[in-house]
């Protein structure tokens, strides 16, 4: 069967896609496209003419994970029925270092993504998320954006409380804003409530997240609908270390001989509200009231002479592998197991 490999490097906005067939000798740029509805549209369109002109009979799209943002064209391609291979970005950049490839931009990872799907042939065909999980997920991100929406109107309200010295029409305005938002910030967390409720599964796993140092009420279902994608994505195999690489926790050293060192940094791939979230539950619980076991862990870091913000860095990443630790394994957290 002929098979149009279709390469896409994903970012929150845009994706970059290559083609090759196994009769062309190295992929092609077929451009940049929105990573939205219209832009998923437009690449259909495009396939479709190359399709029909070369006379094949197939379409397999080739994407990594990108914290969520994949997730949109993944789901767009198996509705019109193309294969869907989610690849692991470790064993790509792995398969990239032995073939001798050093550049990196988004056009040359949609060539790589490419090519390394017609050097590896047969890959695992990606599948979505369960229906109540996928259901959550939207809801999450539904709240976030919510806030985002809140935040932003406060601070207009602040900003023009600044400015004038009587009410007006645009600070009622934004007054009634503010008010609709948190309305509907209530009615979602109420929704969501309600269908942990209904799944007894998810309830157990909540529960079971909240006893990890550093999880809680603000981030343990983030962090479920998290460990339930990266369990489909990688049909239950991925590892935490892979999984630490997902989220863009991954340390980068950075360095060249002996005239070249820079700090060592992270890779910062992947969703930045989830980093955000580990790193905040990191400070909750290194610097929080009750004693926690990342305190230890921190405080063992320092007086080796780590900086602090690194520190904290590294326990966010333990937060990380912790929390996927006792959901993977469905038990709850020890702290002398596992911090042993």
């Amino acid at each position: 069967m002929s098979v149009l490999t279709v390469g896409i490097d994903v970012s929150q906005d845009k994706l970059d896609v290559a083609i090759i067939s196994k009769s062309q000798d190295k992929p092609t740029d077929l451009g940049t496209f929105s990573n939205a509805n219209k832009g998923h549209k437009k690449l259909l369109k495009q396939l479709k003419n190359i399709i029909k002109k070369h006379e094949l009979e197939k379409i397999r799209v080739v994407i990594e994970p990108s914290g969520g943002y994949e997730q949109p064209i993944a789901r767009f391609a198996l509705d019109h029925e193309w294969t869907v291979n989610m690849v692991n970005p470790f064993k790509v950049r792995k398969w990239a270092e032995s073939e001798g490839i050093r550049a990196k931009t988004d056009r040359m990872d949609a060539r790589l993504l490419a090519n390394f799907a017609i050097a590896k042939g047969t890959l695992p065909q990606w599948q979505p998320q369960e229906e109540h999980i996928a259901q959550l997920d939207e809801m999450l991100k539904r709240k976030e954006e919510l806030q985002q929406s809140l935040l932003r109107e406060k601070n207009r309200l602040n900003a023009l409380l600044l400015k004038l010295k009587f009410e007006g029409s645009a600070l009622a305005s934004i007054k009634r804003s503010i008010e609709w938002i948190q309305d509907e910030i209530r009615r979602l967390e109420n929704d969501i409530n309600d269908h942990i409720g209904k799944h007894t599964d998810l309830k157990e796993q909540v529960k079971k997240l909240k006893k990890t140092p550093g999880v809680g009420d603000k981030n343990s279902l983030y962090f479920l609908v998290l460990f339930h994608r990266w369990t489909s994505l990688t049909q239950g195999l991925g590892s935490a270390k892979q999984l630490t690489s997902y989220v863009g926790l991954d340390p980068v050293p950075r360095s060249s001989g002996s005239s070249i060192k820079c700090h060592e940094a992270i890779s910062r791939k992947g969703n930045p509200s989830l980093r955000k979230m580990l790193y905040l539950g990191a400070l909750g619980a290194v610097y929080g009231t009750t004693k926690s076991p990342l305190r230890t862990f921190f405080n063992r870091l320092v007086s080796r002479g780590k900086h602090k913000k690194l520190a904290l860095i590294a326990c966010a990443r333990k937060i990380l592998i912790w929390a996927w630790t006792t959901f993977h394994k469905n038990t709850s957290f020890d702290p002398l197991k596992f911090t042993s």
